[in-house]
């Protein structure tokens, strides 16, 4: 089996969201766009574990592009790492103009 929770955590200068799944996908840019959609954040931070023998992906479309684009936002920061038994992938995104 499979779960998906948010988590929302309002204050008055800014609200928290936070979206977790373990449902098997063969590329999670649809989910993720659909998450992005649903709150319309000025910022958000992807941060993608995948194992080694999963062939799931995060929706990488360009062989020259190591995170997937997303509408309307800009890549500020990523990092990859490599690790025994899996790969974790983290991309800070911007909404543009920022």
């Amino acid at each position: 089996g499979g779960y998906m929770t948010i988590h929302i955590t309002p204050e008055p200068e800014f609200s928290y969201v936070s979206f977790e799944t373990n449902v098997p996908h063969k590329s999670y840019k649809d989910l993720i766009s659909r998450v992005i959609s649903t709150f319309g954040p000025k910022q958000f931070v992807l941060t993608f574990f995948s194992s080694v023998e999963n062939s799931a992906n995060i929706g990488i479309e360009d062989d020259n592009c190591s995170v997937p684009q997303y509408a309307d936002f800009d890549v500020e920061d990523i990092q990859i790492c490599r690790l025994q038994g899996y790969d974790l992938t983290y991309a800070l995104y911007n909404r543009f103009p920022s």
